[in-house]
């Protein structure tokens, strides 16, 4: 059981908030992020009004560098994995919600941010692509695989 390294705690980067860097590298994180929370407020608002049935929380992370998205647990959820594994041995676990986290750096963002405003049935789409795309990413079955090729396939067209 290892659960420290060089005196420091080793903690699951998919659950929980990440701090990364030294002291003053995480408070100038923390200062961005809320500012770029305040400016995107709206299309956080929106991403969940959208995906409600799929996540708990849409909130914006910096543990993100070139993806525009990834699905996260709070600190005591089960992990996909062990959701998967107990389900697959006919145990009951429960399905939990998990977070989505966005990349403020992307240039996805902008984009739905646009769109949130000027075509909610393509920013719908856009959404369900979003949490499908973090859901792929991290090895996970998609909730309506149908849907997902429709909508794909649409995208594409454009």
């Amino acid at each position: 059981y290892l659960d420290k390294f060089d005196e420091k705690p080793i903690k699951s980067a998919a659950k929980g908030t990440v701090e990364l860097g030294d002291e003053d590298e995480r408070k100038a994180a923390e200062a961005a992020l809320k500012t770029q929370s305040e400016n995107h407020a709206e299309l956080l608002k929106s991403l969940q009004q959208a995906l409600d049935e799929h996540v708990k929380e849409v909130r914006l992370t910096s543990r993100l560098t070139d993806s525009p998205a990834c699905l996260v647990g709070s600190d005591y959820d089960l992990t996909p994995q062990l959701e998967r594994m107990l389900r697959q041995a006919g145990s009951e676990a429960p399905e939990q919600k998990r977070i989505l986290e966005l990349n403020p750096e992307h240039p996805l963002l902008e984009k739905m941010q646009r769109l949130a405003t000027e075509d909610t049935e393509a920013f719908g789409n856009h959404a369900f692509m979003l949490y499908s795309n973090a859901l792929l990413a991290e090895g996970a079955e998609l909730p309506d695989p149908a849907r997902f090729h429709r909508v794909l396939a649409s995208l594409m067209l454009k």
